[in-house]
């Protein structure tokens, strides 16, 4: 699976994290993502930072009047407010047709003012008072700050939401265009399989996990004020990590994409101690753990399994052991199994269990028993999940 950028073009379709490809003028990136709009079914809009001025993207200011109301606060009459009117691009994307993709084209040329109106719509997907329809794609754009005309550093609040990559020209598609008579073919691109989310869970109980075991990884601004315009990490920047590490997963990429796609967030530093420390975890096989405690259920035994040291491991073992409960046969006997593994970090360490076990009482279905004395003890387990309400 070696298709250019193919990073970028998968993070932009989970519509959660808005990838930034950096590359030299004139190398293909606005009609490659043109291309990859029509591919995926959808119109794109392209919105050119250095040609918009911030009311452009916040919405223009304007009086509404409504009928007299009382202000609870000062007490006094109110017969209008302000409000925010969007742009037509932003209103386009209401008119009932097929999906949209927000392409912001030239970042590195906005200006701090400009950026923070982009805030909004790339942390948002507001623009004034509309929030775009949840199904529009963001994806953005840029050359080098030091080769774009009159080009700007982007400020850290905007860098940190931001995958960053760098943008790979096809050559393949333009070799064959050229000796096709400047006929160029469409570009493939990989395609993110609707269950995607699934692994979500999972891997964010490993990213979570990594967490305990490296808490000094989990917020480091840089000291150096142009890196902070790049990835590092961040609450904001592990989530999107653990994002675009699902999503890439789940088209089958390998080792090196994967670390891509962390690395666009998080930072190369970061990235690396993920990585360093995921490949040393040794973590016990989930199925053979299922297996073993439905084994003593059937014959009556009491359980001994063979939990990995270390709150960070346990942590990852059990995300791993839920997802395979949930998401790979969500039977009554795989769920008491689950169950019977939990009562057992429960017993070793119950702040651990209480970290990663409400996702397992998700999947609990009426007529499915755990143990009556976890049930009893692990009340507040239940509460997390929303089994119970929260006040009993």
């Amino acid at each position: 699976m070696s298709s250019p950028n193919l990073c970028y073009w998968t993070i932009a379709q989970t519509g959660m994290v808005v990838p930034k490809a950096e590359g030299m003028p004139g190398t293909t990136k606005t009609k490659s993502i043109e291309a990859f709009a029509r591919a995926m079914g959808r119109r794109c809009y392209a919105l050119i930072g250095s040609l918009r001025e911030p009311a452009d993207i916040g919405g223009y200011p304007y009086p509404v009047e409504v009928e007299p109301v009382m202000d609870p606060v000062s007490g006094k009459t109110v017969h209008a407010y302000m409000a925010l009117m969007p742009p037509k691009w932003a209103m386009d994307t209401w008119d009932g047709g097929a999906g949209w993709i927000i392409f912001i084209d030239e970042l590195t040329t906005c200006p701090a003012a400009v950026q923070a109106a982009l805030l909004g719509v790339i942390a948002e997907k507001r623009v004034g008072d509309l929030v775009l329809p949840p199904d529009v794609w963001i994806v953005t754009a840029c050359n080098p700050a030091g080769v774009a005309a009159n080009g700007f550093e982007l400020e850290p609040p905007m860098a940190n939401r931001l995958w960053h990559g760098k943008w790979e020209v096809d050559s393949e598609v333009w070799d064959q265009g050229m000796i096709g008579g400047l006929r160029f073919g469409e570009p493939s691109f990989p395609r993110l399989p609707a269950h995607w989310k699934n692994n979500l869970a999972r891997n964010g109980a490993l990213f979570a996990a990594f967490r305990w075991a490296n808490p000094n990884s989990f917020e480091r601004y840089p000291e150096d004020r142009a890196k902070a315009g790049g990835a590092w990490p961040s609450p904001r920047s592990w989530t999107n990590a653990c994002i675009s590490y699902t999503a890439l997963e789940a088209i089958g990429a390998g080792e090196e994409h994967l670390r891509e796609a962390v690395q666009g967030c998080v930072g190369e530093e970061a990235r690396s101690e993920f990585f360093h420390w995921k490949n040393a975890l040794d973590l016990p096989d989930p199925e053979h753990l299922i297996s073993l405690a439905m084994e003593a259920k059937q014959n009556g035994a009491p359980i001994d399994l063979p939990l990995p040291t270390g709150s960070d491991r346990i942590i990852a073992m059990m995300g791993a052991v839920t997802d395979r409960v949930l998401h790979h046969g969500h039977t009554q006997e795989r769920w008491e199994a689950g169950m019977k593994i939990l009562y057992a970090v429960w017993h070793r360490e119950r702040e651990l269990a209480m970290v990663c076990g409400p996702h397992l009482f998700t999947g609990f279905k009426a007529g499915w028993q755990g143990s009556t004395r976890f049930m009893a003890e692990a009340h507040r387990l239940m509460q997390r999940a929303g089994m119970l309400p929260g006040g009993e």
